[in-house]
């Protein structure tokens, strides 16, 4: 995928670093972190250039609240000091390389964690200590959440007492899916929601995509196979980045059925990937829209809805100009009547009097001046943006 991921321009790749495998096997703790499947992940990211955010899953059985579970790694440690320090090893180990990490995938989802959110609250922070302690250049990103419908979760994880979890991640994360009209709003109020709880730094989307195949497009203005998912990207992209998103990240690769089942998320990659060997890889429409805006980031061109906007605007900008325009001619007519008065007027006291009602028409007139240089400016701008209109591939 590192390949797939550098052809297509990413700037980040998102890869899960589970801690159960480095530092436990069979249910106890390793003599030694096996750091093989890290090691890896590394080589790659250096080979090809290209960052890694690291999510950090997997709570390792000794350490879990419920090690006798059907699936350990779920549920939430029993000591939280000593869960930040297995992450503060691993970003030691990775230091220079991995430089981003995302604490828990979905954390207010209880399909991928069985704690509440005090106990994530918790987590966060001794995570962040920790790491930020072992390589304090490194960033962590609060575990993407599953939606703006996450703020009532996340607000009792701001409010955990003594945690002060709002302070212990560098870069907000949102996973965001949804019809085109409500992206925009839901991301700004997702803003609005963070800023009301004191976080004024980056906000990223490290899950975002719309599936190719027909059954699943829940979106009525772009249904029709792989095609309409590569329109709705050319559309959803340059809004979230207008929306302030300063990442967002689109899904790679279809899942598998054994990985979604019958779902959406089975056909939202960019790639599909053959199910058998030699597991041949064919590149959807929507990859090369993602290259060809790649390119262009983060000052994306225009779509089509900005361009139905804009055309909006120079419609009604155009008209103010003829207003102001026969507004200033007529106050430009009586500026200059009335000081042909004053000259004519044999006594100083009407000659005053015209005087003061001609300076007055004078800044009438340069107030309409004003405004129609800035509406023909506002008029040109518009006019410019439609003509450089670009489509994409």
């Amino acid at each position: 995928m590192f390949a797939e991921a550098k052809a297509m321009g990413s700037s980040f790749i998102r890869l899960d670093v589970e801690m159960a495998p480095i530092f436990e096997a069979g249910g106890a703790w390793r003599p030694q972190p096996d750091w093989i499947g890290l090691d890896r992940v590394e080589a790659l990211s250096r080979q090809y250039g290209l960052p890694d955010v690291g999510v950090l899953r997997a709570t390792p059985t000794p350490l879990s609240t419920c090690p006798e579970g059907p699936d350990p790694g779920e549920c939430p440690p029993s000591d939280y000091g000593r869960y930040g320090s297995l992450a503060g090893q691993i970003a030691s180990h990775a230091r220079g390389t991995i430089r981003y990490w995302e604490v828990l995938n979905e954390p207010d989802g209880s399909w991928a964690f069985t704690g509440s959110a005090a106990d994530y609250a918790w987590m966060l922070r001794r995570t962040y200590d920790a790491v930020r302690s072992a390589a304090p250049e490194d960033r962590v990103l609060l575990g993407g959440v599953m939606g703006v419908s996450s703020q009532g979760w996340l607000g009792r994880m701001f409010d955990t007492p003594g945690a002060d979890a709002r302070h212990r991640f560098d870069i907000a994360n949102l996973h965001l899916r949804a019809p085109l009209i409500a992206l925009q709003a839901s991301l700004m109020a997702f803003r609005a929601f963070l800023a009301g709880r004191g976080f004024h730094g980056p906000l990223w989307l490290t899950e975002h995509g719309y599936p190719g195949a027909p059954d699943f497009q829940s979106d009525p203005a772009y249904r029709g196979g792989e095609q309409a998912q590569a329109h709705y990207l050319r559309q959803s992209l340059p809004t979230l980045v207008r929306a302030g998103a300063a990442q967002a990240f689109v899904t790679l690769r279809d899942g598998t059925p054994a990985e979604f089942g019958n779902s959406a998320y089975t056909s939202e990659g960019l790639l599909h990937v053959g199910s058998s060997t030699p597991y041949t890889v064919r590149l959807k429409p929507a990859f090369a829209l993602v290259q060809w805006l790649a390119r262009l980031w983060p000052r994306l061109p225009a779509t089509a809805r900005d361009l139905d906007r804009w055309r909006t605007q120079l419609r009604v900008e155009e008209p103010l100009v003829r207003a102001y325009l026969r507004r200033g001619y007529r106050e430009r007519k009586l500026a200059r009547r009335y000081r042909g008065r004053a000259r004519r007027a044999k006594k100083a006291r009407s000659r005053h009097r015209y005087l003061r009602a001609a300076a007055r028409h004078d800044r009438r007139y340069a107030l309409y001046t004003q405004r129609i240089a800035g509406h023909v400016a506002a008029a040109r701008l518009l006019s410019s943006l439609i003509a450089g209109y670009r489509e994409g591939p």
